[in-house]
């Protein structure tokens, strides 16, 4: 199984997860964590060996599914604004003629805007200028007392 991330992302861990849907009673199993996992092209590829996984039998309405995640992914901070970026997930399903593999896609989507709260500069500077004019009017106050009793 291989999981590419999508761009401007990497993976924050070498390990997947496993969870199967049991769809004659309606529940999921634990999930399972898969290791030997291994991190590769600048932690953007997650590769994980074969793994063994029991899938339980569908029932006449409902399919039982295994469903394989990635561990949470990293976004850089030069990701563009409201932008949907892919990536994929490959999984090769070998003995069970009714489990096939595949490849899907992987993805997410950046927020609209900046969520980190700026200060206006106008703003910003309204106490700082105010600062400034305080320092500056006690400055002539005392430049004109030093020149009036000399």
């Amino acid at each position: 199984m291989t999981f590419n991330a999508p761009q401007f992302s990497t993976f924050n861990l070498a390990a997947a997860t496993v969870q199967t849907f049991d769809a004659t009673t309606g529940t999921y199993s634990a999930t399972t964590t898969i290791t030997g996992c291994v991190l590769s092209s600048g932690n953007t590829v997650l590769t994980c060996p074969a793994t063994s996984v029991t899938v339980p039998a569908s029932s006449a309405t409902a399919t039982s599914t295994a469903y394989f995640s990635a561990p949470s992914l990293t976004i850089s901070s030069s990701a563009p604004y409201n932008t949907t970026l892919t990536g994929s997930e490959t999984l090769t399903a070998t003995g069970n003629p009714e489990m096939g593999g595949g490849t899907v896609t992987v993805g997410y989507t950046t927020a609209a805007s900046a969520s980190t709260p700026m200060i206006d500069p106008i703003a910003g500077g309204g106490p700082l200028a105010g600062a400034s004019a305080i320092a500056g009017g006690v400055w002539l106050v005392r430049k004109r007392r030093t020149a009036a009793t000399a």
